[in-house]
């Protein structure tokens, strides 16, 4: 017997939403139960999963090579892939360093009298050589004393990346400048060793340190 104003339950049925379907079990595999992948073979989610490392633009160039793992082929490496070079470069100096590649003529002096006027320990800015073996000479015109410079080959197994100072200057500088010539001149300790340079056309690269980029 239904109470006044009572809804059948046939009808209560039909308004009340229908019950969601049960989810379907979903077993649990171990793991040590799944098929191992085939031998030679890798999974295509492993394919898609794996990121993609390329080579850097110098070891394509130099086919894996480059002046940290052979140095005695720095000069060479600049010559034959001057671009390569830079982007190797860049890698040795401090990130937001700056470089700018240059032409120039590149000879080697020592302090003695063959190669200077007269014996000298001093550089042009008053630097002691004997506390300052290493460094550059350039005409100041065209590569302000204070400047850096990497010469690929000027003692690059002993300083991979090496940068080194202008610190110097000479009249031979001064007149290939008048020529419209850009000439340094490398440094050594040894009259010897400035022979065996010799005389090089070659890249450089000026150097600037993040500081210097910033003040630009």
């Amino acid at each position: 017997m239904l109470f006044a104003g009572a809804t059948p339950a046939s009808t209560l049925e039909r308004a009340l939403p229908p019950l969601p379907a049960p989810a379907p079990a979903v077993l649990q595999t171990p793991l040590a139960a799944l098929p191992a992948p085939t031998a030679g073979r890798q999974l295509l989610a492993d394919l898609v999963r794996a990121p993609v490392v390329r080579p850097a633009f110098y070891q394509v160039a130099w086919h894996g090579e480059t002046p940290t793992t052979r140095p005695d082929l720095a000069a060479s490496f600049s010559s034959t892939h001057p671009d390569a070079y830079g982007d190797w470069l860049l890698t040795q100096l401090p990130r937001g360093a700056h470089i700018t590649r240059m032409w120039a003529m590149v000879t080697a002096y020592c302090p003695c009298e063959i190669c200077c006027a007269r014996k000298t320990k001093r550089t042009a800015n008053g630097r002691d050589t004997d506390i300052y073996p290493y460094g550059i000479a350039t005409d100041w015109h065209q590569l302000p004393l204070g400047s850096r410079l990497h010469v690929p080959g000027y003692l690059t197994e002993s300083s991979i990346g090496g940068v080194w100072d202008v610190d110097d200057t000479g009249g031979a500088l001064r007149r290939s400048r008048s020529q419209g010539q850009l000439h340094i001149d490398v440094r050594f300790q040894q009259h010897q060793w400035a022979r065996r340079w010799g005389s090089r056309q070659m890249w450089i690269y000026l150097v600037e340190d993040p500081v210097q980029v910033a003040a630009r």
